[in-house]
């Protein structure tokens, strides 16, 4: 989390925005006294940046998050998981009859 100043046209600071960049890394870097262009949006007072470019260095700056390839390896797993799971409880049930050598003639009472 950083604070951004925002200057009027006279060069007089107008705001000081809070702005918060989430991610599991980050790419690119800042500096204090950059001058920055922040894409995002505003929540409860704070800046959720999205992207971030460094206006001084050239450099963009980004969060990286999880890749969609893990999401969709998560999703088929679970998946695969729950349909083994109703198949072997389906094949556990669907059996006739008691198991071999299991008595049948009880005495009646």
């Amino acid at each position: 989390m950083f604070r951004i100043e925002r200057y009027d046209a006279a060069g007089s600071r107008t705001v000081l925005i809070p702005v918060e960049m989430r991610g599991l890394a980050f790419h690119g870097s800042i500096q204090e006294g950059d001058l920055v262009r922040v894409r995002g949006k505003v929540k409860n007072g704070t800046l959720r940046a999205t992207k971030l470019d460094n206006l001084t260095t050239g450099a963009g700056v980004h969060a990286k998050g999880i890749p969609k390839a893990a999401y969709i390896a998560a999703v088929v797993i679970f998946v695969l998981g729950v349909l083994a799971l109703i198949l072997w409880t389906i094949s556990d049930f669907s059996g006739t009859g008691p198991p071999p050598g299991f008595p049948t003639d009880f005495p009646e009472p």
